[in-house]
Formats: C-alpha cells, sequence, structure tokens
C-alpha cells in the first residue's frame, strides 16, 4: 500500500531567473552601499602585487583542526584551508572542485548522492561534512553540491576527528565556511562566467557596516547549463545573508539564513562498463531520460549565536534549524550486456536495472554551548574549551523501488526516452530514522616548556535513535537503540626551530552502523550491531623557510577502523555486510615555494596502503583486498607564472591512481592524469578576466563508480571545457 507521509512533500519553487537573483541581489548591495558612501572617508588605493598563490597557510588558524586558536603550523593534525580568493583563481565552481588538488583527497559529484570524497583509505559517509561548524548528517544522503562562491573558505582536516566533531569523521572532516558578516566600509564584489556546453553563473556579494554597531553580509549566486551527456540540464540558485550586532560589554548577536534550490532535467546516474572497462563511446549517453523524469532540490538553514563574557570566560551559545527536501524520480544502475550465445554477434543492450520514486526530507534542531578560557598554572600557558551539543534530526523517505526483475533493455548509443510513468507505481516503502543526540566535549592545550606544547580533547556522545522501516504490503517494522560513543584526542608539538613544528598525534573516531546515518537501516541491523571505532596514529612536521616564501608538510600514518558494516552490492535493501576490520597506512607530502614576485610552485602527493584485514563479501573472502575507491596514488603540482604585472598564468597536473571497483578487486576504474590551465589578465585594480580551460588533453576518464544491482558504473568526469569569467570589486 502507499506510504502516507507525516508531512507533505516540500517542493522547491520554480527557479527564478539567474538574473533576476543578481538583479535583486545588487539591488540590495548598492543600496546599502549609497548609504554608506557619505558616512565613510575615501580611502587611499591599494595595489596587491604578486602571485594570487596563497602557499600552505601555515600562520593562519582552523576552526576545524582545533577549537582553541592555534596557527595550523601548532596544530597536530593535517589541515589545509582554502580560501574564495584561490576558489575563483582556479575557476572553481562548485566545492567538490574547490577540493580538487588537497592533499590526498578525490571526491565526485553523482546524483542521487552529491559531494562523496575518499581520504585515508576511507569513502563517502566515512568524511564528516560539516557547515560552519555544524554536521548535518550522511554526506551521500544530506549533502548538496553548492557553488563555491557563498563560502569564505574550506577547511580540511585528515584523519579521525570524532573527539571534535562528532560520529563520521574517520577519514576525515571537511568544514564548508560561509560568507560571514564584517564590519568596516561596503565591499561588492560581482562574479560573471559563461564557458561550455551553454553554462551561465552569475554571482554577487557584499559586506560591511550599516551602522556603528551593525554588520552585514549578503551573497547570491545562480548557475544554469547542460551537461556534456544528452538532454541533462540543471539550473540552481543559492543566497545567503547574515547581519551581526555589537551589543557592547563584548556581547555579539549573529543571525544568519542560507537557502538553496535546484531543479535537474534527466539527471546523470552514469555510465555501464563494457566488459569491466570504460568505452568512450558512450561517453554521452544519458540512460535517465524521461518526459516525467524530475530531481528537486531545496535546502534552508537558518542560525543564530551570541557570543558573550560570563566571568572569566568567552561563551557562545547557537541555535540553528536546517530543512531539506529532495524529490526525484529515475532509472538507475545500467548494465552493459555483450552479444554472445549460438549464432552471435547480437546486437549488444543495456538494461536499466532500477526504477525510483523517491522523497528525501531530513530536520534537524540544535543547540550548541561553548565556553573558552586560558591562562597559567605555574608559568606554563593553558588554553581550555568545552562545549555541549544538541540536536534532534529527523529522516523520511517514502519511496516506490523495482529492482532487476523490471529492467529496461535500450539501445546502448541511442538509448532514448520513455515515459516513467509506465514503470513505476505507488510509494509502497518507507526508510525512516529520527535520531536524539546529547554530546559533551572537552578540549585544552598546556604548554610543557617554551617550546613544547600538548593537547588533549574529549568527546562523549550519547546517541536515541528510532527506526521505521516498511516493504511493499509488509507492516511498519520498527526498532530503538542507544548508543554511547567516547572519542579521544592526544598530541604533542614541539618548535624544533623558529620555523619547523614536529608532532605526534592520537585520534580516535566513529561512524553510525549503516553508513549512511542511521538512514536506511532495518530495525533487525539496528539490534545487531555497534558503530565503527576507529583509532589513527601519526606523526608530520611542519616548517618553514626562505623567509616564510616556501612552506613544507609530512605526515606518516596508521589507521584502523573495527566493526565496519557495507551495503551488499547485489542486495542494497538487505542486511549489511559486517566488513570486520580495515586498515590504512600512508605517507603525504605538501610543498609550496614562492620563488619570486612573479613565480611560484606548488605540490602534494599521498600514498595510501589501504586494506579489508577481515572481510567476506557475498561468501567470497576478501581479507587483504583494497576497499572500494581508494586509489593508492594521489598527485598534483601546479606552477603559476605573472610574466607581466597585469597578467597571470598557472596551471594544475593532477594524478590518480586506479580505483577498485568491487570487494573482489576483479574490476577497476583506471588512473588518470588530469590538467587545467588558467589565464587571467587584472584591467585595473577591481575588474580581472579569467580565462579556463579545463581537462586541457579531453582525456575520459571517472571520478567515481559503483557496483548496484549487478551493474558496474562509472561516473565519468567532464570533456575538455573553456570558460570565460570576469571578476569586479567596488
Amino acid at each position: 500500500m502507499p506510504i502516507s507521509r507525516t508531512r507533505p512533500a516540500v517542493r522547491p519553487a520554480p527557479l527564478p531567473k539567474v538574473a533576476s537573483t543578481l538583479v535583486v541581489c545588487l539591488g540590495i548591495v548598492c543600496a546599502s552601499d549609497q548609504a554608506r558612501t557619505a558616512q565613510q572617508p575615501t580611502l587611499p588605493e591599494v595595489v596587491v602585487s604578486g602571485t594570487g598563490f596563497d602557499g600552505l597557510t601555515l600562520d593562519d588558524t582552523s576552526t576545524t583542526g582545533s577549537r582553541l586558536g592555534f596557527r595550523l603550523r601548532d596544530i597536530p593534525a593535517s589541515v589545509d584551508v582554502v580560501y574564495q580568493r584561490n576558489l575563483q583563481d582556479r575557476g572553481a565552481r562548485t566545492v567538490v572542485d574547490a577540493l580538487q588538488g588537497v592533499t590526498g583527497l578525490t571526491g565526485a559529484v553523482r546524483a542521487g548522492a552529491p559531494g562523496v570524497y575518499s581520504s585515508r583509505g576511507f569513502v563517502e559517509n566515512g568524511i564528516s561534512l560539516l557547515y560552519d561548524g555544524i554536521r548535518v548528517g550522511a554526506s551521500t544522503v544530506y549533502t548538496r553540491p553548492y557553488d563555491a562562491f557563498n563560502f569564505d573558505r574550506i577547511e580540511v582536516m585528515r584523519g579521525p576527528a570524532s573527539a571534535l566533531h562528532g560520529d563520521s569523521a574517520v577519514g576525515g572532516v571537511i568544514n564548508y565556511v560561509r560568507r560571514a558578516p564584517s564590519a568596516g566600509p561596503v565591499r561588492i564584489e560581482a562574479l560573471a562566467s559563461m564557458g561550455s556546453h551553454s553554462n551561465l553563473r552569475l554571482g554577487a556579494a557584499a559586506s560591511g557596516s550599516l551602522t556603528p554597531s551593525t554588520s552585514f553580509v549578503l551573497s547570491a549566486v545562480g548557475r544554469s547549463g547542460d551537461s556534456f551527456v544528452d538532454q541533462n540540464s540543471t539550473a540552481e540558485g543559492h543566497l545567503v545573508g547574515g547581519l551581526a550586532f555589537d551589543l557592547g560589554g563584548g556581547r555579539r548577536l549573529l543571525l544568519e539564513t542560507d537557502y538553496w534550490r535546484s531543479s535537474t532535467d534527466n539527471a546523470y546516474w552514469g555510465t555501464p562498463l563494457v566488459n569491466g572497462r570504460i568505452d568512450p563511446a558512450l561517453r554521452r549517453a544519458n540512460y535517465n531520460i524521461s518526459p516525467d523524469n524530475q530531481y528537486l532540490d531545496s535546502v534552508w538553514w537558518t542560525r543564530a549565536a551570541l557570543d558573550y563574557g560570563l566571568g572569566g570566560w568567552q561563551a557562545r551559545t547557537q541555535v540553528y534549524l536546517y530543512r531539506a527536501d529532495r524529490n526525484w524520480k529515475n532509472f538507475a544502475a545500467p548494465r552493459y550486456n555483450t552479444a554472445t550465445g549460438p549464432g552471435a554477434p547480437f546486437a549488444p543492450s543495456v538494461t536499466v536495472r532500477e526504477v525510483e520514486d523517491l522523497v528525501y526530507d531530513n530536520d534537524q534542531l540544535g543547540l550548541r554551548h561553548e565556553m573558552r578560557t586560558e591562562g597559567s598554572v605555574r608559568a606554563m600557558r593553558y588554553r581550555f574549551v568545552a562545549g555541549l551539543d544538541l540536536s534532534r534530526s529527523s529522516f523520511e523517505s517514502p519511496r516506490f523501488q523495482a529492482g532487476p526483475t523490471n529492467a529496461i533493455a535500450v539501445d546502448p548509443l541511442n538509448p532514448g526516452s520513455r515515459s516513467f510513468a509506465a514503470f513505476a507505481g505507488p510509494r509502497d516503502r518507507l526508510r525512516a530514522a529520527d535520531i536524539d543526540t546529547t554530546a559533551l566535549y572537552t578540549e585544552a592545550s598546556l604548554d610543557l616548556t617554551q617550546r613544547l606544547r600538548a593537547f588533549g580533547g574529549y568527546r562523549f556522545d550519547s546517541l536515541e535513535v528510532r527506526t521505521r522501516f516498511q516493504n511493499p504490503g509488509g507492516a511498519v517494522q520498527q526498532g530503538a537503540r542507544d548508543y554511547s560513543l567516547n572519542n579521544y584526542r592526544l598530541g604533542l608539538s614541539f618548535a624544533a626551530t623558529p620555523g619547523t613544528t614536529v608532532y605526534g598525534a592520537a585520534s580516535t573516531g566513529n561512524e553510525p552502523v549503516d553508513n549512511s546515518g542511521f538512514a536506511f537501516i532495518a530495525p533487525a541491523d539496528l539490534q545487531q550491531t555497534s558503530p565503527t571505532s576507529a583509532t589513527q596514529f601519526e606523526l608530520g612536521t611542519k616548517h618553514q623557510f626562505a623567509g616564510g616564501r616556501a612552506e613544507v608538510t609530512t605526515a606518516v600514518y596508521q589507521v584502523t577502523r573495527k566493526n565496519a558494516l557495507s551495503a551488499d552490492p547485489q542486495n542494497p535493501g538487505g542486511p549489511r555486510l559486517l566488513v570486520g576490520e580495515q586498515s590504512a597506512q600512508g605517507v603525504e607530502v605538501a610543498g609550496a615555494w614562492r620563488i619570486s614576485r612573479a613565480i611560484a610552485v606548488f605540490g602534494n602527493l599521498a600514498s595510501v596502503d589501504a586494506q579489508y584485514d577481515r572481510f567476506v563479501s557475498g561468501g567470497v573472502n576478501v581479507g587483504g583486498n583494497r576497499p572500494r575507491m581508494v586509489p593508492k596514488l594521489v598527485a598534483t603540482a601546479g606552477l603559476s607564472v605573472r610574466p607581466m604585472p597585469s597578467l597571470e598564468l598557472s596551471g594544475i597536473v593532477r594524478r590518480v591512481g586506479d580505483n577498485p571497483l568491487n570487494d573482489t578487486n576483479t574490476v577497476f576504474l583506471p588512473a588518470y592524469t588530469v590538467g587545467d590551465l588558467f589565464a587571467r589578465y587584472r584591467v585595473s585594480r577591481d575588474l580581472d578576466v579569467t580565462a579556463a580551460v579545463r581537462n586541457v588533453a579531453d582525456r575520459v576518464y571517472a571520478d567515481w563508480g559503483i557496483q548496484f544491482l549487478g551493474a558496474q558504473v562509472a561516473n565519468l568526469a567532464p570533456p575538455r571545457t573553456f570558460e570565460l569569467s570576469l571578476r569586479a570589486r567596488f
């Protein structure tokens, strides 16, 4: 019988034209600017010289690597920060684009699970995604491929970090930090770009003071265009706004809101492998074309934060509400069928093995209270943070799914269009979960000597999980279970020389029992399993030399994860497979050198040896095999040259090793090398023009892949594309 929803589906309103969004944003921005003109004195002209390259930013701070306010060079962990100016210089459009080139990290945008990553031997929901430090759930269920324009920076911490950020932080943490209000003269930034496949992108942002005690930020961006696969197009818009009020006495109130919506026609769900290989002839084929196809998405955030003093402590209390709605219909899991048999050859075909009509609705309400202090004990300086996290998350997914028994045969090169309604029925399945989380956490540092600093952190999470599960014609199954998670982080940081830091650290992490934030786990599985646990040991160095113009970091690590579960690729809706134990050992090296004011080079290399230590998949012992979508090698090299003050030329080359597509390691996505070129011309102090060519050699490669219902599917990356963009500042 059809599943009745506890609340109606929330469909995004028709997406406004990108130009309309930009006009509204610019109108508000310009009005604010005019209101400030009479109040602000004329500022002297500032001329920026040198390349637009920031090195490894070891002297900057990171809230993702530590809440204690230390520089990256002092934190005993591997942390990278990518700023908005870098995102624009490198032409990053989505947040996934923005992270291409970060040490050891690979990622992709794929339909149904946008924004998936691999780091240190762990993939997808093994990497926790945060928005301004707040986690909203599993990346394959709750995240979105946001445009990079509305973010001030993106911070990445590699390795287990559950002591800082809770569960799902085993392979690492990625924190998307939005633009925030800033006091001072109103500053305006505008972006316009156009490129291959009729892609158009417009953005505008403004921030500054409205009154002596009130500052604001307003940022909007829209994108529209087609893709390289047949009849696939997307339009989206994203608006971020915030107000900050100086209340006096060290008190500050921040109010923020964030709204994103997207509509995709005939979403790309991957390309079938042919005899275990990528066939370039299928590069543009789309097996998900239908006149009644849909992929609608909306996300709404709102947040309030109050900073204030409390005795000798600095405190911050924040409340937030997150609501995400996704509604889609699609044909998925295309499998290529080779023509064989008596009297062959027959014409080969592709069978589409999954028909889906899904809703993902997620609400999360949370409160975080944090207090910080610092001082000294017997001349030893210390910093201390303690906090409380409370959140309630509700996920509901009524759905229709028809698997391999309803396979649809199509022509591999010309799959054509078919009505979705002819193959679909009522939403007669249900996957739902409600999670209440109470967490207490602390983090502290102590200067043992002038050169030796100790770090410690601890987090306790209490999870109350309730799941509901229904298959067609069956009764609703319900389950409930409480979990207690304890995680720690210990580290030492030693300033060997004024420019060199040596560190060692141990940390732990957890993942939910079903690797999807409890979203799809059957009540029976909930009772029989426990969250995974991971432990990492890491040694590293961070070094600055050449007068601060060169930076090098190194890290060696070992991670072991126990009690892990994985979906059965042959029966995704059935009981989870117990992986047992998985481990990874690796080496990472990153460097940057500003050779002169006109030349800079940078690069990184990550080598990881990951394996299943104990795992039986489909009755086959795959112990010793490499986990799916974990490359052994990821390397990046870049060069930036300024032949004249107004012109900068740059290029980035990336090498990614092969990726296993299945647990038995019989099918691999091939290794690839891809290069991008950029030319930025400064027309004036406030206007830049940038030309970009991505995938210069037009390589055919897959940046991700899945094995699903017997189908081996590659997520092909775009071919060579061109883009021209203008960036203005006022």
